[in-house]
């Protein structure tokens, strides 16, 4: 189904609704009652606009939330899980290993949380943006080892800095007719508070004499590779590594592997195959 904008607005104000009362004992049914849905249409036309459904959205919410005072509080770890509505330590630690691959204790004992696997509240806009990944897969492939030379910059991430760092090379220098764009997000520890490091430059097949002194190289070697069946827009990219993470890693049978993702840019700049390394999860072959 094609939600509509009435059906959009009903779905954001959920989304609110979910938000003022994280650390209540809600159910799906009294936020489909808050948007005067009946409780089947209401989680049909949630799955339609999110790509989730509403009690899963709940679950990592809460979990995600749940995750931060884990890692960056002192909280006993029961107090934290009645507080976002797990009714038992096991019942909290089973959902923790699920998303996590480890248990609470685990995680606050290595002070370290990949908050790409985190789901944070949707914005309105993003869910417009997701409607896009609907019918988007993705294929595990063996990549060949890549080789590019250009920049590395330490950045906040976001789509804006991303465009200025490649504005800033495009006046710069201006590469070869037979080069391939390519840029590289790398996200260290604590990153989503620290930022990323991002390479911006190129694929050659010759002229490497021509390279600016200022020039880096970076070489990832072959392996496994998530690629989606399709190319995305470059200007959705952000959003749909955001959509993987949140939403389609933790439904999966894969996990991320590296800190890393690799985007190989179209002709005129305005698509982008994407590489994320990925391994089977614990229990899953494919």
């Amino acid at each position: 189904m094609k939600p509509s904008p009435q059906q959009f607005e009903q779905i954001a104000k959920s989304l609110q609704y979910i938000e003022d009362h994280l650390t209540e004992p809600i159910c799906i049914e009294d936020i489909s009652q808050h948007v005067n849905y009946s409780l089947y249409h209401f989680s049909r036309v949630f799955n339609a606009v999110t790509l989730i459904s509403p009690y899963t959205y709940l679950i990592r919410r809460r979990i995600s939330e749940a995750a931060i005072q884990v890692v960056h509080t002192r909280r006993r770890l029961t107090d934290i899980a009645v507080d976002y509505g797990f009714q038992s330590s096991e019942v909290f630690a089973r959902s923790f290993r699920r998303l996590f691959n480890a248990p609470p204790s685990e995680l606050r004992k290595k002070k370290v949380l990949d908050s790409r696997l985190l789901l944070s509240a949707l914005p309105g806009d993003q869910l417009n943006d997701w409607q896009d990944f609907h019918n988007i897969s993705l294929k595990k492939e063996q990549s060949q080892t890549l080789t590019a030379y250009g920049l590395l910059t330490h950045c906040d991430g976001t789509p804006q800095a991303l465009e200025d760092i490649w504005r800033e090379m495009h006046q710069q220098y201006q590469p070869p007719g037979n080069s391939q764009k390519i840029g590289i997000r790398f996200f260290p520890a604590q990153w989503e508070k620290k930022g990323i490091y991002y390479f911006n430059g190129y694929q050659f097949n010759d002229h490497l004499a021509d390279l600016p002194p200022w020039f880096v190289q970076k070489e990832i070697p072959a392996q496994d590779m998530l690629m989606p069946t399709a190319s995305i827009s470059a200007q959705h990219t952000t959003s749909f590594l955001q959509y993987l993470s949140s939403v389609w890693f933790p439904i999966s049978s894969y996990q991320a592997k590296l800190p890393f993702v690799i985007e190989t840019y179209s002709n005129n700049d305005s698509e982008v195959q994407l590489m994320i390394p990925a391994q089977n999860k614990a229990g899953h072959q494919q």
